[in-house]
């Protein structure tokens, strides 16, 4: 009778190690899924954020280019005043 025990035992604590080790990889796949939904929430965000950031740089270009074009219209209207200071001056 302790002989046929003793097999019983030795399968109830065989079932308990791949009970605990099925455990074991069932919180390591949480993990893993939990790591892999976090990566991708992130770069998902990270493609948001560059495109975002290309149509602020774009924004950035046409403002400088508008600048530029405004110190070059600023420049040219003062030239022009100075010009007809003179001939007012002369007439």
């Amino acid at each position: 009778m302790l002989q046929k025990i003793s097999p019983l035992q030795k399968c109830q604590e065989e079932l308990g190690s791949l009970k605990a080790e099925l455990e074991e990889k069932k919180s390591s796949l949480k993990l893993y899924q939990d790591t892999h939904q976090e990566y991708a929430r992130v770069k998902e965000e990270c493609l948001k954020t560059d495109a975002q950031k290309k149509k602020l740089e774009a924004k950035v270009k046409k403002l400088e280019e508008a600048a530029v074009k405004q110190t070059q219209d600023f420049k040219q209207l003062r030239n022009e005043k100075k010009i007809l200071e003179k001939e007012f001056k002369k007439t």
